[in-house]
């Protein structure tokens, strides 16, 4: 029986999987069963000590009809193009439906005690060719700590996108013709017998000793689970046939966790069969996709389609308009394969021709990928640079890539096109300025809107009318929430519109007669439009805040959920960390709200006990530093499906190494902080501690022989950014700054640049007081996780308020492997005198325990070399300076100086002094961004340079680091200037030579 540790960690996991898979519904009755979480565990506790402790007696959850596809009743004359005619209005349509499974939280627990306890073992007889749903296995176990089940789904897509690709490529290169043959399987997961589970042949491959994996579980175990598992989804079979009034002998629930293994299972033949035939170079298979390349010597350019895939697919039989699979020589008697032809493609490829074609695929689908890992996405920011600074959200048919292997293709390509645009929209409500963004997203919720009006494919744009009613909410551009709203009632508001735009129902050919299905299709539209509001929906003071429209209640079924209740149930997504944002962008609820005890854990499991310890200590930290996000229980924290990126933990745990010093264990802090909060198996810091004001960080593999690159941001921030991070706000740490449109593209523009040439041996300088803090967790995560370089940027002033002090600081972030990253402030003691001057007249200062502080300046080896950080004007203070004689080969200036034409001077000074590069990233107002060394002929020194007043630019270079830490070393290069005489050797930190590595 399961222990109550195993409970909540499996409630954690389902959690987290439901919540990023989005297959179903039902977030909130995961927030309600999460807000009494100690009594729900209990009572299913006390089932499963009844049941045997599978699926029996459990509620199983909802079963929806959902919408799949429209399908015109008529052909249409492609001649005669109808635009905001009746005939384009209300052309009779008939509409594809499926059943989905918001599956209840108590079945999804067990389901992923299922997994824990059978999944690795079932998982193993999967094809490695199969790369969709798999998953996340780690030495032949599921970890039970980890919030993830399965594997990311975006980089495995990727791989099934890319791989035969590349590998016909490779083929056409060698000069030999390649067939490309992609499909997908029909209703795939309705077409399942899941009762293959339990036929004695797949047992006995199961239970062959040959097959070695360690410790195999008990075979009367899994006929007793498996057994239960049936039943299970028997129970979604029998209601999916009330629903609908037709017979429902085969299928498994979409939705359901055990599903996707099970799908996976069920092609085990057809996988093996297809990757061991000689001719097959390369096979994927993603979820119910799979393509196939193979070579194609004796082409007979006169064979069809039929004769393609009889040669092909294995076990393949025509039928009708099908292809079928003959299941059982599958070994799957009473399933339902078959591949659709209308969906089938074949390419013969051959030459530079065969060779354009798979570019052209290849390119714009890295155009996409590239636009995905972009900052932000550049056809939004270019529509706001053209549309006086209002962004406009395309999603016609321009932004579809021209070149697809199928038409399949073309919509999972358009729809993951939209994702990166509304990831970006998304991002905008974040990063501008509250009073902006309103404006900026109602006028592109109304272009937006405007689109939707002329497109009648409601079904096509469902989940893009989900998403920007979200963004409306969360914003308060309520006028186009509103429209959308209405788009939506208009097209299936209730039964009457749905029947009025839709003349059938049917599922896999057959016509739904039963009325009960129309009704539970507009029950899961309700639902789902409710469920994505209450989860965007902020907490206003007065129910009058909101407008009249929401307040009288948004329709759920047939009865209004008004505003109360709708703010009630965003708490509780707040609650269970299930919003529109995650809990450190999401302004509307960064108070906690009281919730009934979730109890202890950790009683069974001393580890976990230990666990929750060190989650103590991070919401302790959180709290000292006033960090509302995550000032919550230890058990909260736990099971939140969004805990805090190694990114939020390492810059609260490092905010203080600066005064404090780095203590021998700080990094083994971190890294415990971090396992225990992510519940990852990290088991090497990120970095050493060589002294209080010296650490050692190293992301990879160091190789001492390669030159870094810098790179130096000639970011534009204007006067007036400056003055509104200087004036202090009531209860604010940032004072008042400038998030406009313009400064983010600004910003985007100097990142893309960065991008270009970029490896994990380059950093980015950015400028003084050049961004302001909001941003900088989402700058800052890109960097390190989209592009894997290092970044120094000037953050926007610190205030403390109450006291009227502010803190000018730069912060370093470096990455490391597994999206670790090290991340601290160097902070400006003393201002400059125009700076001084401005903050006077504003009433603030810098902190005169900063000026007093006798703390060394903190000192970074890395694969950037051993460099450390001066901030403008501290290059001409000579105790700072003096401080890094010795101890630095690179020295990093984030400026904002007017001034120029004291560059020179200042940098030779300092250069020479330090016998070391120096690299300024000045304002790109000012400009003069530049890279300078201490070699021998003059003409040499200045490695790089910009000037470029006005304009988001970037200079970077590769600087000479391991030639200049050999001279360092030995003293005897001629390329550099002589070491001064008072070189310390054999004092502070001296780097090895090249030779010594």
């Amino acid at each position: 029986m399961p222990t109550r540790d195993d409970l909540y960690l499996a409630y954690r996991q389902a959690k987290a999987t439901l919540f990023f898979d989005r297959l179903g519904i039902g977030l909130i009755d995961l927030a309600k069963f999460e807000y009494r979480l100690e009594e729900n565990l209990d009572a299913l506790a006390s089932v499963l000590s009844v049941n045997g402790g599978w699926f029996d007696d459990l509620p199983i959850g909802e079963v929806w009809v959902v919408p799949k596809r429209l399908r015109p009743v008529y052909p249409t004359d492609q001649s005669v193009t109808r635009i905001g005619t009746r005939s384009d209005r209300y052309s009779p349509t008939d509409l594809d439906i499926q059943l989905r499974l918001s599956i209840s939280p108590q079945s999804a627990i067990v389901e992923v005690l299922y997994l824990w306890h059978f999944g690795p073992w079932l998982e193993s007889f999967i094809s490695p060719t199969s790369i969709g749903n798999r998953l996340d296995i780690h030495n032949n176990t599921l970890a039970r700590t980890r919030r993830y089940l399965f594997q990311h789904w975006q980089t495995r897509y990727e791989e099934y996108r890319t791989v035969p690709i590349r590998r016909a490529e490779t083929e056409i290169a060698k000069n030999r013709s390649v067939l490309i043959l992609s499909a997908d399987l029909a209703s795939f997961y309705d077409t399942i017998d899941p009762s293959f589970l339990l036929h004695d042949n797949f047992i006995a491959e199961l239970a062959n000793p040959n097959h070695h994996f360690p410790s195999p579980p008990d075979v009367e175990d899994y006929r007793i689970a498996t057994t239960s598992l049936l039943h299970f989804y028997a129970s979604f079979r029998e209601i999916a046939a009330r629903r609908t009034g037709l017979d429902w002998p085969t299928g498994i629930p979409i939705g359901a966790l055990t599903s996707r293994v099970v799908a996976n299972l069920s092609l085990v033949a057809l996988d093996r069969e297809i990757e061991a035939r000689n001719d097959t170079l390369c096979y994927r298979r993603y979820v119910d996709d799979f393509v196939i390349v193979a070579s194609d010597s004796d082409a007979d350019e006169s064979s069809n389609l039929d004769d393609i895939i009889a040669k092909r697919i294995p076990y393949v039989e025509k039928r009708d308009q099908a292809y079928g699979l003959n299941v059982n020589a599958l070994g799957r008697p009473g399933s339902e394969f078959s591949i659709q032809s209308a969906k089938c493609k074949a390419f013969h490829l051959k030459g530079p021709n065969g060779r354009r074609f798979l570019e052209a695929i290849r390119d714009d689908y890295g155009r996409l990928v590239s636009e995905n890992r972009a900052f932000l996405e550049r056809s939004v920011l270019e529509g706001a640079a053209s549309r006086e600074g209002v962004p406009v959200l395309r999603v016609t048919d321009r932004d579809e890539p021209v070149t697809v292997l199928r038409d399949a293709d073309r919509l999972k390509l358009r729809r993951f096109a939209l994702a990166t645009k509304l990831r970006t929209i998304q991002r905008m409500t974040v990063l501008l300025d509250d009073s902006k963004v309103a404006d900026i997203v109602s006028k592109t919720l109304n272009d937006v809107n405007r689109f939707l009006s002329t497109d009648h494919n409601w079904v096509e744009n469902l989940n893009l009318c989900y998403r920007i009613l979200q963004i409306g909410v969360y914003t308060k551009s309520w006028a186009a929430a509103e429209e959308i709203v209405g788009y939506m009632d208009a097209r299936w508001g209730n039964s009457d519109a749905l029947r009025r735009s839709v003349r059938h129902l049917e599922h896999r050919g057959r016509v739904i007669r039963r009325a009960s299905a129309w009704v539970w299709l507009r029950n899961f539209l309700h639902a789902r439009r409710v469920e994505a509001l209450c989860a965007a929906i902020g907490r206003p003071n007065r129910e009058a805040d909101l407008p009249d429209w929401l307040r009288q209640g948004i329709i759920d079924r047939t009865r209004p959920v008004r505003a109360r209740a709708l703010i009630g149930r965003g708490s509780l997504f707040a609650l269970s960390d299930l919003r529109f944002l995650d809990r450190e962008d999401d302004t509307s609820f960064t108070v906690s709200v009281p919730v009934r005890s979730q109890g202890s854990i950790g009683s069974d499991d001393r580890q976990l006990g230990r666990r929750l310890k060190r989650i103590q200590d991070f919401v302790d930290i959180s709290r000292k530093i006033g960090n509302d996000p995550w000032a919550m229980s230890p058990v909260r924290l736990f099971l939140c499906t969004r805990p805090p990126s190694y990114f939020d933990i390492a810059r609260r745990v490092l905010y203080r190494v600066e005064i404090d010093g780095f203590t021998t264990t700080t990094f083994d802090d971190l890294l415990e902080l971090v396992n225990a909060v992510r519940g990852t198996r990290y088991s090497d810091p990120i970095g050493v501690v060589i002294d209080d004001c010296l650490v050692q960080v190293v992301a990879y593999d160091r190789d001492y022989s390669v030159d870094p690159r810098i790179t130096l941001g000639n970011l534009v921030v204007d006067e007036r950014c400056f003055l509104g991070a200087a004036k202090p706000r009531l209860g604010s740490s940032t004072g008042h700054p400038v998030m406009t449109l313009e400064r983010l593209r600004g910003v985007d523009t100097v990142l893309r640049a960065a991008a270009h040439g970029a490896d994990r041996d380059s950093l980015l300088v950015l400028p003084e007081l050049s961004i302001p803090r909001r941003w900088f967790r989402d700058i800052a995560t890109y960097v390190t996780r989209r592009q894997s370089y290092g970044l120094i940027a000037g953050l926007e002033y610190l205030h403390d308020w109450r006291k009227r002090l502010v803190y000018n600081q730069a912060y370093a972030v470096l990455p490391g492997p597994y999206q670790s990253v090290a991340v601290w402030p160097w902070t400006k003691r003393f201002p400059a005198r125009e700076e001084l001057a401005d903050l006077q007249e504003r009433g603030v200062s810098f902190d005169p325990k900063m000026a007093l502080s006798g703390s060394r300046r903190v000192t970074v080896d890395s694969q950037y070399g051993c460099f450390s950080v001066l901030i403008c004007s501290e290059l001409i203070e000579a105790r700072r300076v003096a401080d890094l004689v010795g101890r630095v080969e690179l020295v990093l200036v984030p400026a904002w100086n007017k001034d120029t034409a004291s560059f020179d001077h200042l940098i030779q000074s300092a250069g020479l002094q330090l016998h070391s590069i120096i690299a300024i990233a000045n304002n790109g107002k000012y400009s003069d961004c530049r890279a300078w060394a201490p070699l021998d002929e003059r003409w040499r020194r200045d490695l790089c340079r910009l000037i470029q007043r006005g304009i988001d630019r970037t200079v970077s270079v590769k600087v000479p680091l391991a030639s200049l830490r050999e001279h360092h070393h030995s003293g005897a290069d001629p390329d550099w200037r002589p070491l001064p005489p008072d070189w310390p050797r054999g004092i502070g930190f001296v780097p090895p030579r090249a030779s010594d590595t």
